[in-house]
């Protein structure tokens, strides 16, 4: 099944990838179709989902094959947390083609886990673990063969932008973290329906790499030259800037030289 998908969308393969070796996130575009490229017909169809509850989904549907050699499917269902999916999965038995609905009856069962770890919008890692002895545990590699309709998946916060986002533009000042440091900069924050940015700059201060942290996170480095250093971020990715995974508003933005923090501030959230 999946290895005839992978023949019917050859052309997808043509396409250029969106996000190069960096660090992605799991967004809404991560919905498709993912064939095992090692195993005869079996895939998985991904749902990136919003529950009722505001919290963001996947909802796997595993397409494999039984110890009868029929065709068989799993359902795994779990948060999204940077670039993993944490599901559990389930397994539904002892239902006959077209089955009349019956409310008491309640074939879904838990058997096991199955994560996927994206290292980019087209690539990933599945490991599963279960106590069925004809599954046991084990992992593959998928590759995605669908998108979806007039998208291309960053792997960046810009994927999960509403298109009638209202654009926003801030700017916010990084001051001196204690006496007796000296130097100044700045950080902007711009969304726009087409892209989302965050710019991290510092000047008077002591030529040097300096680290940049996000809310206690290491976001990456900030590299000062003749008293002057400027990180740009963006989703999607530009040549020279950093892949954005991250929403820095409501956070604190601190610059560190080893473990001094030089430069800081507090983003304000909207």
């Amino acid at each position: 099944m999946m290895r005839k998908f992978s023949a019917l969308f050859v052309l997808l393969a043509m396409l250029p990838l969106s996000a190069a070796a960096q660090d992605v996130i799991v967004t809404r575009l991560f919905t498709g179709l993912w064939d095992q490229t090692q195993h005869e017909n079996q895939g998985i169809n991904l749902q990136i989902v919003h529950q009722a509850s505001g919290d963001t989904v996947g909802v796997a549907y595993w397409y494999t094959y039984g110890a009868d050699r029929h065709s068989a499917w799993f359902v795994g269902i779990g948060p999204v947390s940077g670039n993993r999916v944490e599901m559990t999965l389930y397994e539904v038995d002892d239902v006959g083609f077209l089955q009349d609905d019956d409310p008491d009856d309640d074939p879904v069962v838990p058997v096991g886990t199955l994560a996927m770890e994206f290292s980019s919008c087209n690539a990933g890692e599945v490991t599963f673990d279960t106590g069925l002895p004809d599954v046991g545990s084990g992992s593959f590699a998928v590759e995605r063969i669908t998108d979806l309709l007039n998208t291309q998946c960053s792997g960046g916060i810009s994927d999960d932008t509403p298109a009638g986002v209202v654009t926003t533009e801030q700017r916010l000042a990084l001051v001196s973290a204690r006496q007796g440091i000296t130097g100044s900069g700045h950080a902007d924050f711009e969304e726009r329906a087409d892209r989302t940015e965050f710019k991290v700059e510092a000047e008077d201060i002591p030529n040097g790499t300096y680290r940049i942290f996000v809310g206690g996170v290491d976001r990456g480095q900030l590299v000062v030259s003749l008293g002057i250093g400027e990180t740009e971020f963006r989703s999607p990715v530009e040549t020279g800037k950093v892949l954005l995974t991250f929403d820095p508003r409501g956070q604190q933005i601190d610059v560190l030289q080893g473990n001094t923090v030089v430069l800081e501030t507090l983003f304000p959230n909207g």
